[in-house]
Order: structure tokens, then C-alpha cells, then sequence
């Protein structure tokens, strides 16, 4: 019983962490490009943060689908 809920709970921060680096991946490429140089190295780095954190995310999820994967065998 105890393993269902593992499974569950697994799923679920799956689920979540998807969500979340999609959000992720839609917030950095609604940034605007600035044409003032002095801003636009700033805008890029905060881009960059945004696609990391949307990739830590995501591995999250591909961890998650790969201990569901291995559960059914």
C-alpha cells in the first residue's frame, strides 16, 4: 500500500515540476531584448537563469517518468 503512495507522490512532483519549467520556458521567452547595450547583456543573463531553472525543472520531471518507467517493469 505504502508503495502506491510512493508512486503517487512521485507522479505528482512530476507533474508540478513540468508545469513549473514550462512557466519557466514561457516567462524567458516573453522577455523583451532591450537595444540599449548597457541593458542588454543583464536581459540576456536573466534569460539564461530562466532557461536553467526550466531545465533543473525538467530534469526533475525526466527523473520522476524514469522511476515510473522502472516501476512497471
Amino acid at each position: 500500500m505504502a508503495v502506491i503512495y510512493v508512486a503517487f507522490a512521485v507522479c505528482l512532483i512530476g507533474i508540478i515540476s513540468s508545469v513549473v519549467a514550462a512557466m519557466l520556458w514561457f516567462k524567458a521567452s516573453r522577455i523583451k531584448i532591450p537595444d540599449n547595450r548597457d541593458t542588454l547583456i543583464g536581459e540576456l543573463q536573466r534569460i539564461s537563469r530562466c532557461y536553467a531553472r526550466a531545465q533543473v525543472a525538467f530534469g526533475v520531471a525526466a527523473l520522476c517518468a524514469a522511476y515510473t518507467i522502472v516501476q512497471f517493469l
